[in-house]
């Protein structure tokens, strides 16, 4: 997992951590323009350290596979390709486990596919509300 050793550097320096997970969050470090990249860092450096180690562990924690079963409407999971933080492979779980769902993958894109490929993340979010 990759935030396995991260909770002890929230507490320990922040920053850094949003560093780390900065230069993972896109397909590539310079996928995000530096006005994104920074905003995005910002919202992550006024958030709550301890909601931030608490979703830290959660992410290491946590399995929910048995509840995808349980989700009993229409369901898009949008997913990028390239990210490196949840791989493609729990998109494909995901449509597994839930029933009438849908993957739309985004081959240029990780974890931040909403501002990699904006356009496309938009049309298909648009085209699936209005089915």
């Amino acid at each position: 997992m990759v935030f396995s050793n991260e909770v002890p550097l929230n507490h320990k320096d922040r920053p850094k951590l949003l560093a780390n997970v900065g230069k993972i969050f896109s397909a590539t470090e310079t996928a995000l323009n530096e006005g994104i990249a920074s905003w995005l860092y910002g919202i992550n450096l006024s958030a709550s350290s301890y909601a931030m180690a608490q979703c830290l562990i959660a992410l290491r924690d946590t399995d929910l596979r048995a509840d995808l079963a349980k989700i009993a409407i229409p369901t898009l999971i949008m997913h990028g390709k390239k990210d490196k933080i949840c791989s493609f492979d729990l998109a494909k779980q995901m449509k597994a486990g839930i029933a009438n769902s849908q993957i739309v993958s985004f081959e240029n894109s990780g974890h931040s596919l909403f501002p990699e490929e904006t356009d496309k993340f938009n049309s298909e979010l648009i085209k699936f509300a209005g089915k």
